[in-house]
């Protein structure tokens, strides 16, 4: 066991040190992994053990798996990928290639109620491809769940990503995008932070060539002495005209004990672009709330249903009615 302090999730762009968001420390101790479980799916994959990598997190491990999938046939079911940690530490490397073909992807994390810790590095390239894939942390309270999300979106290739991260008491998250001509990379989050949560998020997608278009959505809910930050960035190189970016966050705050910092960022080398960012936070609306109570509904069941809709156009981009209905109790919980 090697106890030791990380520094993880590094900004692109560095602001003044006094604001603490350049990056994110935390004490971790790297246990050995557990034997691997494999995945229990009608695809392919191949495994290998004792393996080394490094993401864009910024977390190196030297004893982890890594699983590979080459995909290019379209199939009517989603492929699903599950896995329960029981004790267990787990560091994957997963890469997978699309190519000449649409596809939906569901990876499910849960476990028992044990100090559990999950590192996922997962790795996307698409080539001529369409791909949703859903990627949902169900993990105990007591957990530590790293993740960081690689992707290359190619030439008229559609990416959506949907990041449900909800479990974990330590939540820190790396997605990394490069689109390229006439392609699309949509990032939509759905986070939850209660009592002492940390959680770290850094996303960046970068426009590189012509007519690339690039969206983040982030919503989430805080509540208790949860500690969160985000950093938001979409960048325009040199030559990515007629490009589009979009990235939105909006956040429910129910506690003053809360921490909420955001840091969105545009970066532009190019001029002939549309960019946009936004971030709005505060408690459930009032007017909302109260139209509902004043018909019979109760003040609870009201903030449930207000909180539901603004998360049921992520939530109802997975196809799998098991799955989707796993993580509306767990938001409702």
């Amino acid at each position: 066991m090697i106890n030791m302090q990380h520094i993880l999730n590094e900004i692109p762009i560095k602001t003044t040190n006094s604001f603490k968001v350049n990056n994110c420390v935390i004490d971790l101790d790297l246990l050995k992994p557990t034997a691997f479980k494999n995945y229990d799916t009608f695809i392919d994959l191949k495994v290998t053990n004792n393996y080394s990598f490094t993401s864009k997190l910024g977390l190196k491990v030297n004893d982890g798996v890594k699983v590979d999938l080459n995909i290019n046939a379209s199939y009517d079911q989603p492929i699903i990928l599950k896995y329960h940690l029981t004790n267990d530490t787990l560091y994957e490397e997963i890469n997978i290639k699309l190519t000449n073909c649409n596809n939906q992807i569901i990876f499910l994390y849960d476990s028992d109620d044990n100090k559990n810790i999950l590192y996922n590095s997962i790795n996307l390239n698409l080539e001529n491809a369409h791909l949703n894939l859903s990627y949902i942390n169900l993990l105990s309270s007591k957990s530590t769940h790293l993740l960081a999300i690689n992707t290359i979106t190619n030439k008229d290739s559609i990416l959506n990503t949907n990041l449900f991260d909800l479990g974990g008491n330590i939540k820190i998250s790396n997605y990394y995008g490069v689109t390229n001509k006439l392609a699309t990379n949509n990032l939509k989050v759905i986070y939850q932070g209660i009592n002492n949560d940390l959680l770290d998020m850094n996303y960046h997608l970068i426009n590189q060539e012509k007519q690339a278009s690039s969206d983040i959505l982030v919503t989430g809910l805080l509540d208790d002495c949860a500690t969160k930050t985000l950093k938001s960035t979409i960048k325009f190189m040199a030559g990515a005209t007629a490009s589009i970016g979009h990235e939105k966050e909006d956040v429910i705050i129910f506690s003053d004990d809360v921490t909420n910092t955001s840091v969105p960022l545009l970066l532009c080398d190019e001029e002939d672009v549309v960019g946009t960012h936004s971030v709005s936070s505060g408690n459930i609306n009032e007017e909302a709330l109260y139209y509902l109570t004043t018909r019979g509904i109760t003040i609870k069941e009201a903030t449930k249903l207000l909180i539901m809709a603004k998360f049921n156009p992520i939530i109802n981009n997975i196809s799998d009615d098991d799955i989707k209905e796993l993580i509306i109790n767990n938001i409702k919980d």
